[in-house]
């Protein structure tokens, strides 16, 4: 048992770069690959775009030589460490191509990292859901959506779907969800094959009463992905992802909305108001 503990300790010991430095003469093929495309992921969190650029063109090339052996994902993740250190750099139009590459190559494979590098390049269509006039006219006007449905205005789910409809006339790929019910039953009913669900919230549920898919069967049928969502299983990217949306928020490219509540006393109100959707953004109390 002592062995088997010590072995473990060794699977779970952290790479540091010099050991991958130190791995490349002794790979070859994929690994080889991938141990620069790794080296080009932590220089470019540096902020040394040329030389992660250098090392994401060199696993690149590997990929490329491998030909149909290599692996569609590895090499469409060269690809977009190249395209991300281009725009770092400026060189916008090179950029574009390499993520465009990058998307091709996983849309050949039906992979859903597609999805993601499509919107960084701004070839998804973003709809939002709100309830009334006001919040979707900021959806679009201030979060910059293309459109934004008022869930209000739609008695139920086939209703609701058929807005969606003319909203995503190309299908939905992917779905952030926080309500449930018949928002979640009618974006079923217009999900594309292998469309991914994240389940952050389920509001629409939280008095205690049952809340039932409609068609359950468009899972198996889409060969969807539905994947709950808690933030903080995912603290070791917190510090990342603030800087990240601290950044946005500072150059105004994400406009947060919130509502505060004076104090605690006013927490339950608050809380009611929050299922009624009264609030406009983040629902907060106010302690101090």
């Amino acid at each position: 048992m002592a062995d088997e503990h010590n072995e473990d300790d060794v699977n779970d010991e952290i790479i540091t770069e010099e050991m991958l430095w130190e791995r490349i003469p002794e790979t070859h093929g994929v690994d080889r690959a991938s141990t620069y495309y790794e080296l080009s992921a932590r220089i470019y969190a540096r902020g040394q775009y040329d030389e992660a650029l250098a090392l994401a063109e060199t696993a690149r090339d590997i990929y490329s030589e491998l030909g149909s052996a290599a692996p569609t994902e590895g090499l469409a993740q060269a690809y977009s460490a190249i395209g991300y250190n281009l725009n770092q750099l400026k060189r916008m139009s090179e950029a574009a191509t390499a993520m465009s590459k990058a998307v091709e190559l996983l849309r050949e494979n039906k992979s859903p990292m597609a999805l993601e590098l499509a919107c960084t390049l701004g070839e998804c269509r973003v709809v939002g859901i709100a309830g009334g006039k006001d919040k979707c006219d900021y959806v679009v006007n201030e979060l910059g959506f293309d459109a934004c449905i008022d869930y209000k205005q739609h008695a139920d789910a086939g209703s609701l779907s058929k807005a969606l409809r003319d909203a995503c006339p190309n299908g939905i790929d992917g779905h952030f969800e926080n309500v449930g019910g018949k928002v979640l039953d009618a974006v079923m009913l217009r999900t594309n094959a292998f469309a991914r669900i994240a389940v952050c919230g389920m509001i629409a549920g939280y008095d205690g009463a049952p809340l039932p898919m409609a068609v359950p069967s468009l899972i198996l049928i889409n060969r969807m992905k539905i994947e709950g969502f808690i933030v903080s299983e995912h603290m070791e990217i917190w510090p990342e992802a603030l800087q990240e949306l601290g950044q946005l928020v500072g150059t105004g490219k994400l406009r947060p909305r919130e509502s505060v509540a004076p104090n605690l006393a006013s927490a339950p109100e608050a809380f009611l108001g929050l299922l009624k959707g009264k609030n406009f953004g983040k629902q907060l109390v106010k302690l101090i």
